[in-house]
Protein backbone atom coordinates (compact mmCIF):
# COMPACT_ATOMS: atom_id res chain seq x y z
CA UNK A 1 0.00 0.00 0.00
CA UNK A 2 1.76 3.39 -1.44
CA UNK A 3 -0.61 5.84 0.68
CA UNK A 4 -0.34 5.33 4.47
CA UNK A 5 -3.58 4.65 5.88
CA UNK A 6 -3.50 6.29 10.06
CA UNK A 7 -7.49 6.39 10.56
CA UNK A 8 -5.98 8.58 13.97
CA UNK A 9 -4.50 11.24 11.47
CA UNK A 10 -7.64 11.61 9.38
CA UNK A 11 -9.80 14.78 9.43
CA UNK A 12 -13.10 13.01 10.22
CA UNK A 13 -14.82 16.44 10.67
CA UNK A 14 -17.10 16.28 7.46
CA UNK A 15 -18.84 12.60 8.80
CA UNK A 16 -19.04 13.30 12.16
CA UNK A 17 -22.51 14.18 12.44
CA UNK A 18 -23.65 11.13 10.78
CA UNK A 19 -25.99 8.98 12.33
CA UNK A 20 -24.48 5.49 12.34
CA UNK A 21 -27.73 3.63 13.43
CA UNK A 22 -29.48 4.46 10.07
CA UNK A 23 -27.30 1.58 8.44
CA UNK A 24 -27.88 -1.94 8.88
CA UNK A 25 -24.91 -4.05 9.12
CA UNK A 26 -25.94 -7.41 8.33
CA UNK A 27 -23.51 -10.97 7.69
CA UNK A 28 -21.56 -8.88 4.64
CA UNK A 29 -20.76 -6.19 7.48
CA UNK A 30 -19.50 -8.31 9.96
CA UNK A 31 -17.36 -10.67 7.74
CA UNK A 32 -16.17 -7.39 6.11
CA UNK A 33 -15.13 -6.17 9.29
CA UNK A 34 -13.12 -8.80 10.38
CA UNK A 35 -10.83 -8.41 7.03
CA UNK A 36 -11.11 -4.74 7.49
CA UNK A 37 -9.41 -4.63 10.87
CA UNK A 38 -6.78 -7.10 9.76
CA UNK A 39 -5.95 -4.52 7.02
CA UNK A 40 -5.73 -1.55 8.70
CA UNK A 41 -6.63 -1.13 12.83
CA UNK A 42 -9.25 1.55 13.12
CA UNK A 43 -10.84 1.42 9.57
CA UNK A 44 -14.27 -0.45 10.25
CA UNK A 45 -15.52 2.89 11.93
CA UNK A 46 -14.61 5.19 9.39
CA UNK A 47 -16.08 3.28 6.47
CA UNK A 48 -19.24 2.81 8.67
CA UNK A 49 -19.41 6.64 8.88
CA UNK A 50 -18.83 7.10 5.33
CA UNK A 51 -21.89 4.23 4.20
CA UNK A 52 -24.10 5.99 6.49
CA UNK A 53 -23.64 9.57 5.13
CA UNK A 54 -24.54 7.28 1.94
CA UNK A 55 -27.65 6.25 3.50
CA UNK A 56 -28.97 9.48 4.90
CA UNK A 57 -28.56 10.82 1.22
CA UNK A 58 -25.48 13.23 2.04
CA UNK A 59 -22.80 11.71 0.15
CA UNK A 60 -21.25 15.74 -0.21
CA UNK A 61 -19.86 14.39 2.85
CA UNK A 62 -17.88 11.34 1.74
CA UNK A 63 -16.89 13.88 -1.16
CA UNK A 64 -15.63 16.33 1.35
CA UNK A 65 -14.07 13.64 3.25
CA UNK A 66 -12.16 12.62 0.46
CA UNK A 67 -11.44 15.92 -1.48
CA UNK A 68 -11.23 18.37 0.66
CA UNK A 69 -9.69 16.89 3.77
CA UNK A 70 -8.20 13.96 3.27
CA UNK A 71 -7.15 14.21 -0.64
CA UNK A 72 -4.04 11.74 -0.27
CA UNK A 73 -6.44 8.94 0.50
CA UNK A 74 -7.97 9.48 -2.46
CA UNK A 75 -6.13 6.53 -4.41
CA UNK A 76 -7.31 4.42 -1.63
CA UNK A 77 -10.84 4.98 -1.53
CA UNK A 78 -12.16 1.91 -2.41
CA UNK A 79 -10.28 0.26 0.59
CA UNK A 80 -11.72 3.67 2.80
CA UNK A 81 -15.11 2.16 1.60
CA UNK A 82 -14.68 -1.40 2.78
CA UNK A 83 -15.07 -2.32 -0.67
CA UNK A 84 -11.91 -4.13 -1.20
CA UNK A 85 -13.94 -6.60 1.61
CA UNK A 86 -17.62 -5.94 0.62
CA UNK A 87 -18.94 -6.32 -2.58
CA UNK A 88 -21.24 -3.40 -2.52
CA UNK A 89 -19.51 -1.38 -5.02
CA UNK A 90 -21.78 -2.17 -8.35
CA UNK A 91 -24.72 -1.89 -6.89
CA UNK A 92 -23.71 1.67 -5.19
CA UNK A 93 -22.78 2.87 -8.74
CA UNK A 94 -26.05 1.59 -9.92
CA UNK A 95 -27.76 3.63 -7.73
CA UNK A 96 -25.68 7.04 -8.17
CA UNK A 97 -26.61 6.57 -12.20
CA UNK A 98 -30.18 6.29 -11.76
CA UNK A 99 -30.01 9.44 -9.58
CA UNK A 100 -27.71 10.78 -11.87
CA UNK A 101 -26.74 11.85 -8.50
CA UNK A 102 -22.65 13.87 -9.68
CA UNK A 103 -21.36 13.32 -5.63
CA UNK A 104 -22.17 9.56 -5.47
CA UNK A 105 -21.00 8.99 -9.14
CA UNK A 106 -17.90 11.02 -8.27
CA UNK A 107 -17.67 8.60 -5.13
CA UNK A 108 -17.76 5.54 -7.19
CA UNK A 109 -15.38 6.68 -10.09
CA UNK A 110 -12.49 7.13 -7.17
CA UNK A 111 -13.59 3.32 -5.46
CA UNK A 112 -12.93 2.20 -8.93
CA UNK A 113 -16.45 1.33 -10.09
CA UNK A 114 -17.39 2.50 -13.78
CA UNK A 115 -20.24 3.61 -15.50
CA UNK A 116 -19.24 2.90 -18.87
CA UNK A 117 -20.42 -0.34 -20.03
CA UNK A 118 -20.73 0.83 -23.81
CA UNK A 119 -18.32 2.39 -25.85
CA UNK A 120 -17.32 5.75 -25.12
CA UNK A 121 -19.54 7.54 -27.91
CA UNK A 122 -22.27 5.62 -26.57
CA UNK A 123 -22.26 6.19 -23.23
CA UNK A 124 -21.55 10.11 -24.07
CA UNK A 125 -25.19 9.45 -26.49
CA UNK A 126 -26.53 7.52 -23.99
CA UNK A 127 -26.16 10.27 -21.12
CA UNK A 128 -27.12 12.74 -23.34
CA UNK A 129 -30.45 11.14 -24.68
CA UNK A 130 -31.40 11.02 -20.97
CA UNK A 131 -30.48 14.01 -20.18
CA UNK A 132 -28.18 12.44 -17.35
CA UNK A 133 -25.87 15.67 -17.87
CA UNK A 134 -24.00 15.21 -14.38
CA UNK A 135 -23.18 11.49 -16.01
CA UNK A 136 -22.36 12.89 -19.09
CA UNK A 137 -19.86 15.61 -17.11
CA UNK A 138 -18.10 12.74 -15.50
CA UNK A 139 -18.13 10.97 -18.41
CA UNK A 140 -15.88 13.79 -20.26
CA UNK A 141 -13.44 13.51 -17.12
CA UNK A 142 -13.32 10.24 -16.91
CA UNK A 143 -12.96 9.18 -20.64
CA UNK A 144 -11.34 12.58 -21.22
CA UNK A 145 -8.66 12.02 -24.29
CA UNK A 146 -10.45 8.71 -25.36
CA UNK A 147 -13.80 10.53 -25.71
CA UNK A 148 -12.24 13.61 -27.68
CA UNK A 149 -10.44 11.35 -30.21
CA UNK A 150 -13.85 9.42 -30.58
CA UNK A 151 -15.94 12.62 -31.45
CA UNK A 152 -13.44 14.20 -33.51
CA UNK A 153 -15.14 17.13 -35.54
CA UNK A 154 -18.51 15.83 -34.97
CA UNK A 155 -18.17 17.59 -30.89
CA UNK A 156 -19.35 20.86 -32.34
CA UNK A 157 -23.15 19.00 -33.39
CA UNK A 158 -23.30 18.35 -29.39
CA UNK A 159 -22.22 21.37 -27.90
CA UNK A 160 -25.16 23.43 -29.98
CA UNK A 161 -27.17 20.82 -28.24
CA UNK A 162 -26.36 21.13 -24.68
CA UNK A 163 -25.84 24.91 -24.80
CA UNK A 164 -28.72 25.71 -26.16
CA UNK A 165 -31.01 27.00 -23.82
CA UNK A 166 -27.86 28.95 -21.97
CA UNK A 167 -28.41 28.15 -18.35
CA UNK A 168 -28.49 24.90 -16.02
CA UNK A 169 -26.69 21.79 -16.09
CA UNK A 170 -26.81 21.05 -19.63
CA UNK A 171 -25.38 24.34 -20.38
CA UNK A 172 -22.42 23.41 -18.17
CA UNK A 173 -21.85 20.08 -19.63
CA UNK A 174 -21.49 21.85 -23.02
CA UNK A 175 -18.45 24.35 -21.45
CA UNK A 176 -17.26 20.72 -20.27
CA UNK A 177 -17.40 19.70 -23.50
CA UNK A 178 -15.34 23.03 -25.42
CA UNK A 179 -12.69 22.66 -22.67
CA UNK A 180 -12.59 19.13 -23.10
CA UNK A 181 -11.97 19.27 -27.05
CA UNK A 182 -9.47 22.19 -26.88
CA UNK A 183 -7.12 20.89 -24.54
CA UNK A 184 -7.59 16.96 -26.13
CA UNK A 185 -7.90 16.94 -29.66
CA UNK A 186 -6.69 20.74 -30.74
CA UNK A 187 -7.31 19.71 -34.49
CA UNK A 188 -11.19 18.55 -34.17
CA UNK A 189 -11.53 21.32 -32.27
CA UNK A 190 -10.97 23.60 -35.18
CA UNK A 191 -12.05 22.38 -37.48
CA UNK A 192 -15.68 21.98 -35.76
CA UNK A 193 -15.33 25.54 -34.15
CA UNK A 194 -16.82 27.44 -37.14
CA UNK A 195 -19.66 24.83 -37.40
CA UNK A 196 -20.34 25.21 -33.54
CA UNK A 197 -20.72 29.43 -34.19
CA UNK A 198 -22.50 29.17 -37.49
CA UNK A 199 -25.29 26.99 -35.52
CA UNK A 200 -25.38 29.08 -32.87
CA UNK A 201 -25.42 32.03 -34.56
CA UNK A 202 -28.30 30.90 -36.69
CA UNK A 203 -30.04 29.74 -34.13
CA UNK A 204 -30.02 33.91 -32.31
CA UNK A 205 -31.33 34.86 -35.76
CA UNK A 206 -28.06 35.98 -37.25
CA UNK A 207 -27.23 38.28 -34.95
CA UNK A 208 -24.07 38.89 -33.61
CA UNK A 209 -20.09 39.36 -34.44
CA UNK A 210 -18.55 36.35 -35.35
CA UNK A 211 -15.19 37.74 -34.70
CA UNK A 212 -16.54 38.51 -31.28
CA UNK A 213 -18.19 35.11 -30.57
CA UNK A 214 -14.94 33.43 -31.97
CA UNK A 215 -13.03 34.85 -28.73
CA UNK A 216 -16.11 34.02 -25.98
CA UNK A 217 -15.61 30.31 -27.41
CA UNK A 218 -12.27 30.48 -26.94
CA UNK A 219 -11.80 32.12 -23.70
CA UNK A 220 -14.57 30.02 -22.28
CA UNK A 221 -12.51 26.21 -23.91
CA UNK A 222 -9.47 27.67 -22.07
CA UNK A 223 -11.51 28.35 -18.75
CA UNK A 224 -12.92 24.80 -18.93
CA UNK A 225 -10.11 23.13 -20.16
CA UNK A 226 -10.77 19.29 -17.90
CA UNK A 227 -7.92 20.49 -15.26
CA UNK A 228 -10.15 23.83 -14.90
CA UNK A 229 -13.40 22.66 -15.08
CA UNK A 230 -13.04 19.99 -12.57
CA UNK A 231 -12.07 22.25 -9.44
CA UNK A 232 -14.96 24.75 -10.75
CA UNK A 233 -17.78 22.18 -10.56
CA UNK A 234 -16.71 20.80 -7.37
CA UNK A 235 -17.12 24.21 -5.82
CA UNK A 236 -20.07 25.20 -7.88
CA UNK A 237 -21.51 21.28 -6.33
CA UNK A 238 -20.55 20.96 -3.44
CA UNK A 239 -19.48 25.05 -1.99
CA UNK A 240 -22.56 25.76 0.06
CA UNK A 241 -22.78 21.91 1.19
CA UNK A 242 -19.15 21.67 2.66
CA UNK A 243 -19.80 24.61 4.32
CA UNK A 244 -21.85 23.07 6.39
CA UNK A 245 -19.78 20.38 7.76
Amino acid sequence: MSVEVTPSRMDVSAIEGVDVETLELGPEWIKGGIAMRQRVKGLLPIAVRLHAAWKMGEPERIVAFLMRDNPNLLEVARLMMGLEDMDFGPAMMEEAVREDDYAKMLVMLHAGETFEVKGVIETFEDALRQQAYSRLILHMFNANTRLANALGESWADYFVVLVKHRQGDDYLAGQVLLGLMNSRNQGAFEAGLPRAMKSIIEELGGEGDAGVFETFLRIMAMEFKPENAFKTILKQKFGEAWSRY
